[in-house]
């Protein structure tokens, strides 16, 4: 009986045996094969199989393991086969232009059987100028969110018209890489709506050169916080000979709760680079905002850091829109410019010009009684302002008319406005609304106003404290508005044309026979005069003020009157 039992287990132990080899010898009946795409740092993997049963039972598990060329062992990862027919794997974060071995195993009940093994290569392109990534295709400026660090070149001309929308990099997934336009277009753009709208979206230590954009889209949701054509934001990031032709922004049903930044080329700049030789040109830009921070500009909303702008051009239209009702306190600052919005980079803005209408107005309006305003509206048709503690601009105009009116832009506008207040601290400057302290200063600049020039219209509101009268904070200039700079520091600014007016009722609030808040308004022309005079300022008008500007801005200046 013993050998019997014996000669049972032997078998059984043979049998056993048998199992595991056959497994190993492929046995399972399971058929598969793996092929791979590169870049330089990643692989993806795909096996394909063909279609088993054993593949969806619980039993059978399905990986992919990485080996150096020598085959020594370096990580795997498992596949989730779809249909039991494919699935994919990414390997990440390996090094470049190096071979690896890639085996496909199937394990079932424990026991693995090798199914393939291939040889696969990272890629050797996009580490210099000279191995730059090749895009000929949509498909190809897609891929680049692949693979964030490369040199690229655009090799032909791209129509995005039929490829849905797009804005590549994120903040956690930022383009650091180099883009080389070679000088061919990418045209009709949509731009996706993200936190960081843009082409490229978010840049980190980029360089976009020799690139030409023609019409692009953008239309606002919630999600926006900071757009730009090319991205918007770029950190420590180069711009050079970038010409956009045609963007509408189309923001006018917006009603983000968040600060907004939009820029024509750029949101928000931050660290140290440059826009060296771009052109923003026939931008369309709509906006309207009900709280908190505004900054808006043709080139740049919101220019921060070290950054030098230089030798750039921005044309095109500003439509912002103030919301306001009974309840809601609009509570925020704007900065809006035609060039820049918010100026406070550390490094030089020169040899540059703007050509650009200018419109801010005021939405859903109420009675001035119940009108609680407590925002800040910086309008320049260069530049909005400089919140920070900089300002070096130098050799630059703006071509531009700007009107500020509180009131919808209806036909009964004027009338409107001249009763409703449009801000609580209000600065119109032809080519700056507000300069603050700076190291720096204004050099060899000019304004010039193209047809109606620095026009406002807005409600005059007095009060009197201690039996002594105050009136709305406004101050509206042909050249800078509100302006905390030494004397010597502001140097040849000036502006051409005395084009400047300020439309207004002024108004006390009193009580009426019921003991009731009533708005009154003032009639005395002497008073009225003595209000205009402390709000318009004409300083620095001069009929030779263009005399100051290098001779190609001249030239700039002369062919943009010769069109008019």
């Amino acid at each position: 009986m013993r050998k019997i039992l014996k000669l049972f287990s032997f078998i059984f132990i043979l049998a056993a045996i048998f199992s595991v080899m056959a497994c190993s010898n492929g046995k399972s009946g399971i058929i598969g094969e793996l092929s791979y795409e590169a870049t330089r740092t990643e692989l993806e993997v795909t096996a394909d199989f063909e279609e088993n049963e054993k593949l969806s039972d619980s039993n059978t598990t399905v990986s992919v393991k990485l080996y150096d060329q020598d085959e020594n062992y370096k990580t795997y990862l498992s596949v989730k086969v779809e249909n039991n027919i494919s699935g994919k794997v990414t390997f990440e974060n390996l090094t470049q232009n190096t071979k690896y071995i890639l085996k496909l195993f199937v394990s079932i009940d424990g026991f693995e059987e090798e199914l393939d093994s291939i040889e696969a290569t990272t890629k050797n392109e996009g580490n210099s100028m000279e191995t730059a990534i090749s895009i000929k295709t949509v498909d190809d400026f897609k891929a680049m969110s692949n693979d964030k660090d490369a040199y690229y070149r655009l090799d032909a001309d791209l129509d995005f018209a039929q490829s849905g929308s797009i804005s590549l990099f994120t903040e956690s997934f930022s383009f650091s890489g180099k883009f080389f336009g070679n000088n061919h277009t990418i045209s009709n753009v949509t731009l996706a709506a993200k936190k960081h709208s843009g082409l490229f979206g978010y840049l980190d230590g980029a360089e976009i050169s020799d690139l030409n954009i023609k019409n692009v889209d953008l239309t606002s949701t919630t999600t926006i916080q900071f757009a730009g054509v090319i991205a918007g934001f770029a950190k420590d990031s180069t711009l050079k000979n970038i010409v956009v032709d045609d963007f509408m922004y189309n923001g006018e049903k917006s009603t983000t709760s968040y600060n907004l930044v939009v820029g024509g080329l750029i949101g928000e700049t931050q660290g140290s680079g440059s826009i060296e030789n771009c052109q923003m040109l026939n931008a369309d830009i709509k906006i309207e905002k009900a709280s908190k921070v505004l900054n808006c500009g043709l080139i740049v909303a919101n220019l921060t850091g070290e950054y030098l702008v230089d030798q750039s051009v921005a044309s095109g239209k500003l439509a912002i829109g103030i919301k306001n009702s009974s309840a809601t306190v609009y509570s925020g600052t704007m900065y809006i410019g035609g060039f820049i919005g918010a100026n406070s980079s550390l490094r030089k803005v020169s040899n540059s010009y703007s050509d650009v209408d200018i419109d801010v107005y005021r939405l859903e309006i109420d009675s001035a009684l119940d009108q609680e305003i407590s925002n800040k509206l910086y309008v320049g048709g260069f530049i909005g302002g400089n919140p920070g503690n900089q300002c070096n601009v130098e050799n630059c105009f703006a071509y531009a008319d700007i009107d500020v009116v509180a009131a919808e832009l209806t036909d009964d506008y004027i009338t409107k406005a001249k009763d409703q207040i449009i801000a609580d601290v209000l600065r119109v400057g032809g080519f700056i609304g507000s300069v603050r302290s700076s190291a720096f200063g204004i050099n060899n600049c000019l304004y010039y106003p193209k047809t109606t020039g620095v026009y406002v219209a807005a409600m005059v509101e007095k009060t009197t404290v201690d039996e002594q009268d105050s009136y709305s904070d406004y101050v509206i200039s042909l050249t800078v508005a509100e302006n905390r700079l030494d004397a010597s520091k502001v140097n040849n600014l000036g502006a051409q044309l005395d084009k400047i007016d300020f439309v207004f009722n002024a108004k006390y609030e009193t009580k009426n026979d019921d003991d009731e808040d009533v708005l009154v308004n003032i009639t005395d022309e002497v008073e009225l005069q003595s209000i205009k005079d402390s709000c318009i300022d004409k300083n620095n008008l001069s009929s030779n003020a263009a005399d100051v500007l290098s001779d190609s801005l001249k030239q700039a200046l002369n062919t943009l009157l010769t069109k008019e």
